[in-house]
């Protein structure tokens, strides 16, 4: 017979398991409906419990089995993904999973070549583990690497990238500037698909205050 202690533990990942299989659904629902609000909350309650359960690819795999999305859902979905990105690829925690749901969720770039910098840490440039998040506007990328400085110990870089047209995602800034969104100048990118990724500057770790 379980202990009490056992039995709780039991039932808490039971709970989690439910809120889970919950969240999965209500993001793939809210993609199947198009409705936003279905498809945030799912990703609101997946935030917390990503460590207790995989599936990402499972959940993608599904996505990506249902007809695509209209023009005005993308169109919709900029301004979610403006406001709430940092929450989106906190639920989710995998970069290369996150490019998979925001081919199929943005707009489709369709523009040139571009040459674009990315405010980084040191430690995803040793480990070429960039984000998806890029900018055409090197004072913007100066002006992240600078911001998250304290964040990291090995402090931060600015990147710059020749990126090709079909390593672009998606540009929310062609869609969102006219609601006020524009200023990061944002590009959303598959690392994969870039080549050649050149540190333009270092930006040492923050001594500690005396």
């Amino acid at each position: 017979m379980p202990s009490p202690a056992e039995k709780w533990l039991q039932e808490k990942i039971e709970d989690e398991r439910r809120q889970v299989k919950s969240a999965i659904r209500a993001i793939i629902d809210g993609v199947a409906q198009e409705d936003l609000g279905l498809l945030l909350s799912g990703f609101e309650g997946y935030r917390y419990l990503a460590s207790y359960s995989g599936g990402w690819k499972g959940v993608l795999r599904s996505i990506s089995n249902l007809p695509p999305v209209s023009d005005r859902f993308r169109a919709e979905f900029v301004d979610q993904w403006t406001y709430r990105g940092d929450t989106i690829r906190s639920a989710i925690f995998d970069d290369l999973a996150l490019v998979g749901f925001l081919r199929l969720l943005l707009p489709p770039y369709a523009g040139p070549d571009r040459r674009l910098y990315r405010g980084d840490s040191a430690f995803n440039r040793r480990h070429r583990t960039y984000g998806v998040s890029w900018t055409d506007d090197l004072t913007v990328a100066r002006a992240f690497a600078e911001l998250n400085l304290r964040f990291y110990e090995l402090g931060t870089v600015v990147l710059e990238a020749d990126v090709s047209a079909s390593a672009i995602v998606s540009a929310p800034v062609e869609h969102a500037a006219d609601h006020g969104f524009g200023d990061e100048r944002e590009y959303v990118v598959d690392r994969r698909g870039v080549r050649t990724v050149r540190v333009i500057e270092r930006i040492g770790p923050e001594k500690p205050s005396t």
